[in-house]
């Protein structure tokens, strides 16, 4: 009985969210530890890396809503993207040690935000654990510098358990949530992990036993209209019932006001019909056995290595060395992040020819990130990208090294098979060695299937304009597959044709 309890509080316990309330920690008692990680939000560059929490309720018999969850929260005075990211890179922001109020907020992660979570038990003794006390009780009132890259909140909970445990060692150089959640997995600390996933996985988990029929119509009408109509309830068979009545009870939480009569009743009815008999049909373990044990989730870190050789059609073949601090790509693995999402940081890429030595800076990337899946079933969002970069090849010749800032919105549709389209006005601010500059709309189109857990493929397709003389553009397209190797080598074929010619490219990803 008290196993089930724990597990139904763990189940609980995943749902909550990541806003701090202003109150500083509050911890006492020698109850269980628990470190917890929170996948990115695609939406919030801010919150690109994920989160890490430390959860720790005062006894093993205290109730979910009394936990303590306890992260480091930089005060940006809601800073838009850019400043965000220019400030925080600086060192421009202060933070604190600050206590989750998770019955407040127990929307935001799984549902708002859609974001996965993994819950690793950590294994201290009464010491270790007064020690962590002892640590926090230190934290009160005192405020401390926040960086993007290294002094994050990453760092600050990584801080804590080093000095309390002395199991993980203190933070050095970038360091991130999967890092700190890797470290701990692998330490003498790590107990049972947990895995808790976003609404949009945990449904459509549910969703592939369901009639496409069935889902077209949620996708297309109101939910209320749906669950007004009464017949059409009835006639559904009892899987695709309850995968309804689940859809359903998402959206209700995420209803803002009171529900008609008609959409009441036809919740009622799910509810008696769903109770009347016993499932019949099992789901996958994404949605079955969320919150269950499950060995400890593997997250590879956010650096990526990639060497390539490019055959070009009429010029020298290269060999090219990309360095990306990067968490997410079109062709990078989907461990805790949409596969759909690109998002890179301070990227460096050199060539050389393969005939002579003569190395080429390609480009160097800032900031870039696309958030092309934004949207799941319960919430729509626009998909949108933001970078700061500089490459060769644009519109001042192919050779020229382009500086552009670019800004785009559209939508995704997502189409059966697990295919993917997206399409995006742009509007982009283009110099060439700060002698030529030109304001650039443009249109980026692209598709995205993902095949298999293991192998994807899409294609990209952009075009923008010099608004001082219309002649005056240029274009991109690129087609690439991808197969994952494992969890730290992947194979990336590619064909481009754009300022640079048209050349094929056969990649190989290191993850270190």
């Amino acid at each position: 009985m008290l196993s089930s309890l724990r597990t139904a509080g763990l189940l609980w316990l995943a749902l909550t969210g990541g806003t701090a309330s202003a109150q500083q920690p509050s911890l006492s008692g020698g109850g269980p530890v628990y470190l917890a990680y929170a996948g990115p939000y695609s939406s919030s560059p801010s919150s690109a890396f994920g989160h890490i929490l430390l959860i720790l309720p005062s006894d093993a018999d205290e109730a979910p809503p009394l936990w303590d969850v306890v992260s480091f929260i930089a005060e940006t005075n809601d800073a838009g993207p850019i400043r965000y990211v220019a400030v925080g890179i600086a060192g421009g922001f202060l933070g604190r040690y600050q206590r989750l109020e998770f019955h407040e907020k127990t929307r935001d992660y799984q549902l708002l935000e859609d974001r996965d979570m993994w819950l690793v038990l950590l294994q201290l003794t009464p010491e270790q654990r007064q020690a962590l006390e002892d640590e926090f009780t230190a934290t009160s009132g005192r405020w401390y510098p926040y960086t993007f890259f290294k002094k994050n909140c990453a760092y600050y909970i990584q801080l804590l358990l080093a000095r309390a445990t002395g199991q993980l060692g203190p933070p050095r150089g970038t360091v991130s949530p999967t890092g700190v959640m890797d470290a701990a997995l692998n330490s003498s600390l790590a107990g049972p992990s947990y895995f808790r996933p976003a609404v949009s996985r945990k449904l459509e988990a549910m969703s592939n036993s369901v009639d496409e029929g069935v889902l077209a119509r949620l996708r297309r009408e109101s939910w209320t209209t749906v669950a007004a109509d009464t017949a059409w309830l009835q006639g559904l068979p009892g899987h695709e019932r309850r995968f309804v009545q689940e859809y359903f009870a998402w959206k209700t939480l995420d209803r803002q006001s009171a529900l008609d009569e008609p959409t009441r009743r036809g919740l009622a009815l799910l509810r008696v019909l769903n109770a009347r008999e016993a499932p019949q049909e099992e789901v996958s373990d994404a949605a079955q056995d969320a919150g269950q044990p499950i060995p400890p989730p593997v997250f590879y870190r956010y650096s990526r290595i990639r060497l390539s050789h490019l055959w070009a059609a009429s010029a020298a073949h290269r060999i090219s060395f990309r360095y990306r601090g990067a968490l997410q790509d079109e062709t990078d693995p989907g461990i805790a992040h949409r596969p759909l999402n690109v998002l890179e940081f301070l990227a460096l890429e050199v060539s050389v020819p393969t005939d002579r030595f003569a190395p080429r800076l390609d480009a160097l990337v800032l900031f870039s990130q696309r958030s092309l899946s934004p949207s799941n079933w319960i919430t729509t969002r626009s998909s949108w990208m933001l970078e700061a970069l500089a490459r060769r090849g644009g519109l001042f010749g192919h050779d020229a090294l382009h500086l552009e800032v670019r800004a785009g919105a559209g939508r995704t549709v997502r189409l059966p098979a697990r295919v993917f389209f997206y399409g995006l006005i742009t509007a982009a601010g283009v110099s060439h060695c700060c002698s030529q500059a030109a304001f650039a709309p443009g249109l980026e189109l692209g598709i995205v299937w993902l095949a298999t857990r293991r192998s994807r493929l899409g294609f990209r397709w952009t075009r923008e304009y010099d608004v001082s003389d219309w002649s005056h553009d240029h274009q991109r397209v690129r087609g690439w597959l991808r197969y994952d190797l494992g969890r730290t080598w992947g194979v990336t074929a590619s064909g481009d044709a754009g300022p640079l010619g048209d050349y094929l490219t056969l990649s190989l990803d290191w993850y270190p």
